[in-house]
């Protein structure tokens, strides 16, 4: 079945609109049922055997645990961990309750994928086993036992840049958001209510909190727009708005995007003598504080034309030059590293190509002081937010590095200033001994300038 996205010219067509959208989604498969109906999920429970139920101790949950409610987030700190994204279900209540939905929802995607049976078991077998190995642990830090699929969820999470945030949310990297499929208008009393919310001293300092904004910074709401997202919550208000933060809005100064969304009443049963936030806006970001740090850290509650909100920063990535030799993407003879964020460093694997070889499969020393020197910018680009050029750079080859055979490459930032930073990189073979090291200096360069030494826009 299609799913065409409809596009609305007045808010007098935003609910059909929206009823619309919503059964067209739910209705393609039985994975999108499942994931688009919260209460159907908890009516069959509450109609099933209730002493098959495990009760568990009341704690938080998130309350509608299925499998697109996972995924990549970044904190304020820029640091990638995978961990639940949409928490709207969250109370405290039975354990069990999440995992079931979360079997529930692997299982029929198995299904719709034709996987067969045996295939599914395994995946609940893996879950249930997971889950009872990461409350057994006495060390909850599990980042060194990461499945490679989490990895490459991570390594993809990382690339995401503000170029990729322009064309999937905003559709072009003006200060205005397009109207269209996506984004419809909205009324004049949403709009002078957004603007009242914006003003307000909580929601100022939220917005600078993040990325190591000025304190006293000037938030100014340059765009707003209804946004048409999600399945089981279209319906209920939900809004972009773009910002300006501080006195510049060119590509020198600071837009951030802002997710509002309608906290309503949640379908999950809630332990009788748990004592919650009675506001359902206040009592998300409270499930989110609990659950996934990295989000309840960035989320405030509040309240638009009298109904509980939430709101949260969609955090952006720094510029990716697609045909850099070092990381470019779409550069054939680059070398196409992949960073990602990993314990405050920044890391990628790499396979040095035959034709990187300098004494027949040692690899040149050219090439390995490229990967150091791209590690170096991607320090300052993944744990400062910040653009630079290599102003000195000190390499030790310890090992030789080998064409076909893997090596890491990690980077940390060691100091930095208003000025620059200065950053270490260490590149191991698979055995993890270290092959070779450097030491570099970075100066701080704006996009502009960027822009105007390579003669390139972003």
């Amino acid at each position: 079945m299609a799913k065409a996205s409809p596009q609305i010219r007045s808010i007098s067509e935003r609910d059909a609109a929206l009823r619309q959208s919503r059964n067209l989604k739910m209705a393609g498969s039985a994975h999108a049922y499942v994931r688009g109906n919260t209460h159907k999920f908890y009516e069959w429970l509450a109609a099933s055997d209730s002493s098959k139920v495990p009760q568990g101790p009341p704690i938080w949950i998130c309350g509608d645990c299925h499998v697109g409610n996972l995924g990549p987030l970044a904190d304020t700190d820029g640091q990638i961990d995978i961990e639940i994204r949409d928490l709207d279900q969250t109370v405290i209540g039975n354990p069990a309750h999440d995992l079931i939905r979360l079997g529930l929802s692997l299982a029929t995607a198995a299904r719709g994928s034709d996987l067969p049976g045996v295939t599914t078991a395994k995946m609940i077998e893996q879950m249930v086993e997971g889950y009872e190995e990461a409350l057994a642990d006495k060390d909850p830090d599990l980042r060194s036992r990461r499945p490679e699929c989490v990895r490459v969820v991570m390594r993809q999470a990382v690339g995401r840049t503000w170029e990729h945030l322009a064309k999937e949310r905003l559709e072009d990297t003006s200060p205005t958001i397009p109207l269209g499929k996506r984004f419809w208008p909205i009324s004049e009393d949403e709009r002078r209510e957004i603007e009242r919310i914006f003003a307000t001293e909580d929601v100022r300092l939220l917005v600078t909190a993040l990325r190591s904004r000025e304190n006293d910074a000037s938030v100014e709401v340059l765009d707003a727009a209804y946004w048409m997202k999600g399945c089981s919550s279209l319906g209920r208000l939900r809004f972009a708005v773009l910002l300006g933060v501080g006195k510049s809005r060119t590509k020198e100064g600071d837009l951030c995007l802002i997710d509002i969304k309608e906290a309503v009443q949640a379908a999950a049963p809630r332990h009788s003598e748990a004592a919650m936030p009675a506001d359902h806006g206040m009592r998300v970001v409270e499930g989110a504080r609990h659950l996934s740090p990295a989000l309840g850290d960035r989320m405030l509650g509040a309240t638009f034309l009298d109904r509980a909100i939430f709101m949260r920063e969609l955090l952006r990535k720094p510029g990716r030059l697609t045909t850099c030799y070092g990381c470019g993407k779409e550069n054939p003879r680059g070398l196409g590293l992949d960073f990602y964020k990993e314990d405050g460093n920044v890391v990628a694997e790499f396979t040095p190509a035959p034709d990187h070889g300098g004494y027949g499969q040692v690899v040149h020393g050219g090439v390995t002081a490229t990967a150091i020197d791209e590690a170096l910018g991607w320090a300052i680009f993944g744990l400062l937010d910040k653009l630079g050029v290599t102003t000195d750079l000190h390499i030790e080859f310890t090992a030789p590095v080998l064409c076909g055979k893997p090596v890491t490459v990690r980077g940390r930032i060691e100091s930095h200033d208003e000025r620059g930073a200065v950053a270490t990189v260490e590149i191991h073979d698979a055995k993890g001994k270290l092959a070779a090291s450097g030491r570099g200096t970075m100066r701080f360069v704006s996009p502009r300038a960027i822009e105007r030494l390579g003669n390139f826009t972003w």
